[in-house]
């Protein structure tokens, strides 16, 4: 059986529903237009480091409109929290949330510590923007703010239990812990940086961070009980 043909004003012969098949092609199944809609999202705030983006900005990455984000993310914090849902159970996935469930504190840090590292080095600083970054305050959902305390609860009390530590010299060790994997995957999106010698180092930190723990002495807990201060004063400047 032969296939109808039709002539277009140029004069060219093509297929009758050619032009028919090629839009229903170009027609994206929701669940992907939505989700090409977080990836730009998250590219443009890794890139930027701070919020909010612009939604001009934000259509153009994706090649959409305006529009179609209001649709999908009626408000700006609609869609922030839907890309810091997606990151962390991007993490979850990655072995993070049974990184925490580890009965050695040690084997945590290290193996949670190297998870992030290499999240970082292919997301850049974009889930620490999405849950520091001051707009967020206001707008970020409380389940997802319960998922981050119950995770940072639990390192808390383990490093508290292990060492011997005050509750909030834990804390406080545990924020300065995560800044290690945080900066060396930063360095990593670097130019020429060794990657492997930042991973090494990043876990010798981490190791060492724990052993300095260990054996802290009195004065120590009481200079990072007094650096907690310092960082509780700041936030609630």
């Amino acid at each position: 059986m032969q296939s109808k043909k039709r002539k277009t004003r140029s004069g060219r012969t093509v297929k009758a529903g050619a032009g028919t098949d090629a839009k229903k092609r170009q027609r994206l199944d929701p669940a992907l237009r939505r989700s090409r809609i977080l990836d730009a999202a998250a590219k443009l705030i890794a890139a930027q480091g701070y919020l909010p983006i612009h939604m001009g900005d934000l259509a153009r990455e994706f090649s959409g409109s305006k529009a179609l984000v209001y649709a999908y993310f009626p408000a700006p914090g609609d869609l922030y929290n839907a890309v810091l849902e997606r990151e962390i159970i991007e993490l979850r996935t990655r072995g993070l949330g049974a990184a925490f469930e580890l009965t050695d504190v040690r084997q945590t840090v290290e193996v949670g510590g190297l998870l992030y590292f290499d999240y970082v080095m292919e997301r850049g600083p974009l889930l620490r923007v999405l849950i520091c970054d001051r707009l967020m305050q206001d707008c970020i959902e409380p389940s997802i703010v319960d998922d981050i305390d119950a995770a940072m609860n639990s390192l808390v009390e383990q490093l508290r239990q292990q060492f011997g530590i005050s509750r909030r010299t834990a804390a406080a060790a545990c924020e300065m812990l995560s800044t290690i994997p945080e900066e060396a995957g930063s360095l990593a999106l670097t130019e020429g940086m060794d990657i492997e010698a930042l991973r090494t180092l990043c876990r010798r930190l981490l190791v060492s961070g724990l052993e300095s723990l260990s054996a802290l002495p009195r004065c120590g807990a009481e200079l990072i009980d007094h650096a907690a201060g310092t960082l509780d004063d700041r936030e609630g400047a």
